[in-house]
């Protein structure tokens, strides 16, 4: 190859990944709604976070999903540290009944966390209903 044809590769793929560095700066998944920044705020527990934005997010993935509006909800406020794990009920947003449970963990100092959620076994939940008292 002559050093014009390499010079003429080398400008065609920096062009590339220009525009796809470009076009992905760009595009997100859901440019609906910005997914909000999760609040910090100091306890004697240590740093505590908020979870309404974990109840969002999951809440709207579900909601796409399933095509059912669903509501979350998350015990609030969470310890901020990397690795810390609870639980959230999820609910049609028209009905009272837990109809899933989403396993969350903070994986990431700035709040990022990753979900799971599992069908709830309907007598599990008449049994946790009868011990909260309700």
């Amino acid at each position: 190859m002559t050093f014009r044809r390499i010079a003429l590769v080398v400008l065609v793929l920096l062009g590339v990944v220009a525009v796809i560095l470009a076009v992905r700066g760009f595009t997100s998944d859901d440019a609906s709604t910005p997914e909000p920044k999760p609040s910090t705020t100091e306890s004697p527990k240590g740093p505590q976070r908020a979870t309404d934005y974990v109840e969002n997010g999951i809440a709207r993935r579900l909601t796409q999903v399933s095509g059912d509006k669903t509501r979350v909800t998350c015990p609030s406020p969470v310890s901020a540290k990397v690795g810390t794990s609870f639980t959230c009920k999820v609910r049609y947003a028209n009905k009272d009944a837990v109809v899933s449970i989403a396993k969350v963990k903070i994986d990431g100092p700035d709040g990022h966390y990753t979900w799971d959620a599992e069908p709830v076994d309907k007598n599990q939940v008449d049994k946790n209903k009868d011990s909260e008292g309700g």
